[in-house]
């Protein structure tokens, strides 16, 4: 049977209508007008005529000066978008006011837009004249969809696989690749939970460490508990650890692997052995890994909940760990006052310390009111000890004041002054200390961050 269906000469008419307008615009110059309106209303058809006229894939309009990629990319016009890209559209072109088009599709929550402009290589991390990123806006917006693809996918220098990370030291600096480094780390201590896309993200923003805690918010009683170990110290999330620092490496982050606490095991020293084997044990072959034998080990009298390490306690551990591992780089954090107290250096734990096998010196500063503005005074004091006793250990900032400790109200100025001042001293490394990174099972770490954490990311990722 003939299936014939009337032709509506209306309809035709009307195209052919279309077409003439299209190749008449190409011919007196409005061509770049029209195409953009094209990109803007999704008409591939028009678009394409255009430009097999001779359209600039590249115009822009007279009253936004927005490309035609801008406006297929607001509107989410897929289509129109591949047709303007393969005609040699630029993805990175900018407005006067910096916006592209990828931070039109994370304006517009146009998923599928962007995924386009990615794969073709737009910069992700490109700002607004008011200094919001792609990032910035999605969230702003509300789209969430598109703030977890762009912490995904965020593209930096940093975020290439790294054929070789090695961590070294060298005087008082760390290196990498045998070439000296500042580390500029952030606290990530709920690593049972952690996630690559946390990772891709913390490198995008400059960082080069995270410092991870094993024994954390440890409940045995649980069968979620989030230590990395059982109750005899066997580790029992061994896989889960080798790939979380495997995957950092690849994104070029050093891990700060914190081993223990004062609590760890009630003070079982065999237990507290135990574990430390099994972790060096597990990481022996990986090159990207600072151990932090005890964090605070001094903190605390022995009771029932903390059981303080002494230095020749922390001696035993040390050996252990080196016994698997002995090219291993270790440290063991002190409390507020173990290392400088008001303003004072207390060179006795310092040097036992070393002569316990410790090659880094980790002190966490007194949270004192003015802690940002004396980091560089009590990194002179220890420095300057080192260098009279012709000790070349790096001193590693690893743990500074954090907002709403005990209801501080830090600021951005004095995370960034001591930062600065860490650097300018001498410091070997600082750790951005925030507690974004202390529940991961629920949310994300980027997620966590408050208004003015977020504004120091940022001031990273930008001066990083």
């Amino acid at each position: 049977m003939n299936h014939w269906q009337p032709v509506n000469p209306f309809l035709t008419l009307a195209s052919m209508i279309a077409a003439i307008t299209i190749a008449l615009a190409a011919c007196t110059g409005d061509s770049g007008e029209e195409l953009v309106q094209a990109a803007r209303e999704g008409n591939i058809r028009a678009a394409r005529i255009l430009l097999e006229a001779g359209a600039d894939a590249n115009a822009n309009d007279r009253k936004h000066q927005s490309s035609a990629l801008m406006w297929a990319a607001h509107e989410g016009h897929t289509d129109v978008m591949n047709l303007l890209i393969e005609n040699g559209a630029d993805v990175d072109e900018q407005r006067s006011t910096g916006e592209t088009a990828l931070w039109f599709t994370a304006q517009k929550g146009q998923l599928e837009a962007m995924k386009i402009l990615v794969n073709h290589g737009a910069d992700i991390n490109v700002v607004s004249r008011e200094d919001k990123s792609a990032l910035d806006i999605a969230s702003q917006n509300g789209y969430q969809e598109i703030v977890h693809y762009l912490r995904a996918t965020q593209s930096s220098p940093s975020t290439e696989p790294a054929d070789e990370l090695v961590l070294g030291i060298k005087g008082h600096q760390f290196t990498i690749n045998g070439r000296p480094s500042f580390l500029l780390g952030v606290s990530y201590f709920d690593a049972s939970n952690w996630r690559e896309s946390d990772l891709i993200e913390i490198a995008a923003n400059n960082f080069d460490l995270i410092r991870i805690w094993l024994y954390w918010r440890v409940d045995f009683s649980v069968p979620d508990n989030e230590s990395f170990f059982d109750n005899a110290g066997n580790l029992v999330a061994k896989k889960k650890l080798v790939n979380l620092v495997k995957t950092a490496r690849k994104h070029g982050l050093v891990v700060d692997v914190t081993i223990l606490e004062p609590k760890s095991f009630s003070g079982s020293q065999s237990k507290r052995k135990n574990a430390v084997i099994a972790t060096a044990n597990a990481l022996k072959n990986e090159t990207n890994i600072l151990f932090d034998i005890m964090n605070e080990h001094d903190v605390g009298a022995r009771s029932k909940d903390r059981f303080p390490a002494s230095h020749g306690e922390i001696a035993e551990l040390i050996q252990a760990l080196r016994h698997q591992k002995p090219d291993a780089i270790i440290t063991v954090s002190g409390g507020g006052r173990h290392h400088v107290s008001d303003m004072v250096l207390q060179a006795t734990n310092i040097k036992e310390e070393i002569d316990s096998g410790v090659e880094v010196i980790s002190p966490h500063f007194t949270r004192t009111d003015d802690w940002y503005s004396v980091t560089d005074k009590r990194i002179d004091s220890i420095l300057n000890y080192l260098d009279s006793m012709e000790l070349g250990r790096p001193v590693y900032l690893q743990e500074e004041q954090r907002r709403n400790y005990k209801g501080s109200n830090v600021s951005m100025d004095n995370f960034i002054e001591s930062y600065k001042k860490a650097k300018t001293s001498g410091a070997a490394g600082w750790n951005f200390h925030t507690s974004a990174g202390f529940e991961l099972g629920t949310s994300d770490f980027f997620s966590n961050l408050d208004s003015v954490e977020k504004d120091v990311i940022n001031y990273f990722r930008r001066n990083g």
